[in-house]
């Protein structure tokens, strides 16, 4: 925990603990104060719509940076398949390495080993927990378009999983979501573009 400008309070979930999604979001609701804001970057963007199904009324804006509200399909069931079996052949870093390079090719090699690092420091534990979350989650459409939560998008124009086309279908969900679109920038928003977010 850290205090940002104008005494704002950030607290930062640990990914490296979840197991169970449900038991972690509760667990995150545990240690907030009783109205806060979210901001999940991918895969966090997912926990947090669980965090808002948990809690719609503690939940005062959420941001979702480069994330979805699609349902899972094949295509993460099938992705999250052949993730598993490159962990175990290939490993963590040069998994991560492959990842990054789809989905942010234009990361410089500094910020490219970051997310290696990121994944080999990853328990095997935390990355089954995450990619069983991810190829199972549910629509995230029911709570954003229920919720009176503010809501803002943040998504690169290049990003190949969570696509113009994906952002367009929460914008339809949620017409008052403010949004914005970086131009130059793929899925890793936050080392592509951190002044920007």
């Amino acid at each position: 925990c850290n205090h940002w400008p104008n005494n704002r309070l950030c607290v930062v979930a640990d990914l490296h603990t979840l197991k169970n999604p449900t038991d972690w979001c509760q667990l995150q609701l545990e240690r907030m104060p009783e109205r806060f804001d979210v901001v999940g970057f991918s895969l966090g963007g997912l926990l947090a719509q669980s965090m808002l199904r948990l809690a719609p009324q503690r939940i005062r804006a959420l941001v979702l940076l480069a994330s979805s509200a699609d349902p899972a399909g094949t295509t993460q069931a099938e992705r999250w398949q052949a993730q598993q079996s490159q962990w175990q052949q290939i490993g963590p870093r040069a998994l991560a390495q492959a990842m990054s390079q789809q989905a942010s090719p234009r990361l410089s090699e500094a910020q490219r080993q970051l997310v290696q690092d990121m994944a080999e420091s990853t328990p095997e534990i935390a990355f089954q927990a995450q990619g069983e979350f991810n190829a199972s989650r549910p629509s995230g459409f029911p709570v954003l378009s229920e919720c009176p939560t503010a809501l803002c998008l943040i998504s690169g124009a290049n990003d190949p999983w969570c696509t113009p086309t994906v952002q367009q279908r929460i914008q339809q969900a949620r017409p008052d979501a403010a949004h914005w679109v970086l131009p130059d920038a793929g899925h890793y928003l936050p080392l592509e573009a951190p002044a920007e977010v």
